[in-house]
Order: C-alpha cells, then structure tokens, then sequence
C-alpha cells in the first residue's frame, strides 16, 4: 500500500468515514421491477456503514457470540457446514441490520428479510469483514488496556508511597 492511500485511510478513520454497501435485489416484486423501471435504476439498495456505537457494537458482539462451532461435524464437513448455516444465517443477517440502522433500536424485521433474501455467501463474507473493520474492536480495547494502565500505574504508585513511608526502598520492593 502506497503512502497516499495510508494517509487517505488515517483520514477515513479520523473524520469516522461511513462504508458504502450496495446489496443487489435478487427477488424484486413486481412493484420493485415497475418502481426501478421509471427510475432507471438497477436493481439494488445502497446503505451506509458507519462505525458502530457501544450499543450496536454490543448487539452484534452478543450475536457473534451465540454462534455455536462445537455443532461442525469434523468427520462430514459438508454435513456440518450446512448445519451451521441453518443455525446462523438469520442471526447474520440480524448483526448487518444492526449494523446499518447502528442505533439503540432493533432493526425493523423488513430490514434483516431483506440481507437474508438477498445475499450470496460471497456478499456475506465482504459485508461481515465491514461489520468488523467499523466495530473498531481494537479501540474499545486500546480504551480498556489504557484504564487497566491507569489502575496498575496507581496501585504501584500508592504502594512505593506507603513503602516510602515504611522507610522501605521502593525500588528495592518492585524488584
């Protein structure tokens, strides 16, 4: 990656640029066939990702937790992935809608039929990686990490303190 489109990133990331993702209607009803017709419009929805908020983030977090691998069945891989996606699809679907309405509100069911209906497997992987990347788990976690910092700076801090004052060589203590 060149320099250029580094920077450009850095500054996606800081003014919290929002993802484009356009979804193809696979199954237009025959209104959507007629409405695309006088628009001259293809056949597709577009939706902005933009990072998610704690709220959403833990919606979709939740999800992603509930899903169960021990269910994969090693001896007949194709058996267990099938499995897997009955058990997960509609929750997938759920965590992209979450993703796209990214407010304190669940997302209408309309919106999630819609991911449902209308993504192939391959779309679902490349929406799932955008899900992910505008999560910024990485910050929660820098912010976490940071705290945790804090307590463990203080702590050590009040113990050469009281150390100090136990006429104990606090350097001698930390060692």
């Amino acid at each position: 990656m060149d320099e250029k489109k580094v920077l450009a990133s850095v500054a996606d990331t800081l003014v919290e640029k929002p993802v484009t993702l356009k979804v193809d209607i696979l199954h237009p009803s025959s209104y959507e066939k007629l409405l695309f017709k006088i628009r001259k419009k293809e056949l597709a929805r577009t939706f902005h990702v933009k990072p998610l908020s704690l709220a959403s983030m833990v919606k979709v977090s939740k999800l992603f937790l509930g899903f169960d691998m021990s269910s994969l069945d090693k001896e007949n891989l194709l058996t267990g992935n099938y499995k897997l996606i009955v058990e997960h699809a509609r929750s997938m679907a759920r965590a992209i809608a979450i993703s796209v309405v990214n407010n304190k509100d669940d997302p209408p069911e309309s919106l999630v039929e819609f991911f449902y209906n209308n993504l192939s497997a391959a779309e679902l992987s490349k929406v799932v990686a955008i899900i992910i990347k505008q999560c910024r788990v990485q910050d929660f976690m820098i912010s976490i990490i940071s705290i945790s910092g804090i307590n463990i700076l203080a702590s050590r801090t009040a113990s050469a303190r009281s150390a100090s004052l136990n006429g104990v060589n606090p350097l001698e203590q930390m060692s």
